[in-house]
């Protein structure tokens, strides 16, 4: 039971990879060393801080299931984009032979490069040991975002960064806060690998208190706590703490609502928090709707 339960909590956390950028916001784009493109004119060229052009530097592999759930999305933001200055460069740092056959069979819309004897991979990705990964280069020729292709919150800054609407600062002390959580996550894997119940739910605290609105957290939380055999009480200030977070966010008090019913739901009580919680949501989404008429 303790190791299956130790699994799933650290399952939880190592979805996120620990290891520090290379690259930070704010660093000038490398430049790129590619040996062979597709999808590319000759008369095109990658100009990073041109004024004019914002890029999308992809890092992905013909092998990685995930770098195939980007290609669709990639292509969308090629296709809605472009005609805005945006640029989308996939690179991989495998055999033309295998690129060229697959960016066909993928229909690959934007540039995809070979990479020039991994060069390209060794300044970019140095300490990132998971791929796709993306990094967001302004008119600037800065990097102002990186992260995976699919983040919900990327389509977003890109529209930022194309409106001239992007706050670099704001950017930076994201990075330092996630980095920040990046380590305390590594600390609380070691302690999980000790099953040091007690340092990890120290740790998974400092995580909360970094984003209090992750339902990742409380979930970790709400496992150690049962784990540790901890009453009803604390269990349940775990709850009241992570409602107060996301009070006034639709998802955030859908993953509230599903987390509190695998725990509970056994007393009338239970049931009338919960009804109670769906008939907040319900509200929420009621003023959205009246906010978009």
């Amino acid at each position: 039971m303790m190791i299956r339960m130790m699994m799933s909590i650290l399952f939880m956390f190592c979805m996120v990879s620990v290891n520090a950028k290379p690259l930070a916001i704010g660093d000038k784009a490398p430049k790129l060393s590619v040996k062979k493109w597709y999808n590319k004119k000759a008369s095109e060229k990658v100009r990073f801080g041109d004024g004019k052009h914002v890029y999308i530097v992809e890092f992905w592999a013909t092998w990685c299931p995930p770098c195939r759930k980007s290609i669709p999305h990639l292509n969308q933001l090629w296709q809605k984009y472009s005609s805005k200055g945006l640029v989308v460069i996939g690179i991989s740092k495998e055999d033309a032979a295998k690129v060229g056959p697959f960016v066909k069979k993928m229909q690959m819309k934007y540039w995809v490069g070979v990479d020039d004897n991994g060069k390209t991979n060794s300044v970019y990705m140095e300490g990132i040991d998971g791929i796709p990964h993306a990094f967001l280069i302004g008119k600037d020729g800065k990097i102002l975002w990186a992260g995976h292709p699919l983040n919900p919150k990327f389509e977003q800054v890109i529209e930022e960064v194309l409106a001239g609407k992007f706050d670099l600062k704001k950017s930076q002390e994201m990075e330092a806060k996630n980095q920040r959580r990046m380590e305390l996550i590594k600390k609380f894997q070691g302690q999980a690998a000790k099953q040091d119940l007690k340092g990890m739910l120290e740790t998974v605290d400092k995580i909360i208190a970094l984003d209090p609105q992750s339902p990742i957290g409380y979930n970790v939380k709400l496992k150690i706590l049962q784990q540790m055999g901890a009453g009803k009480d604390k269990m349940e200030a775990t709850f009241k703490a992570w409602e107060k977070a996301v009070q006034n966010d639709i998802k955030g008090m859908l993953a509230l609502i599903s987390a509190r019913s695998d725990y509970s739901l056994a007393s009338s009580n239970d049931k009338q928090v919960v009804l109670r919680q769906l008939k907040h949501v319900v509200t929420l989404l009621e003023q959205d709707l009246a906010n978009k008429k």
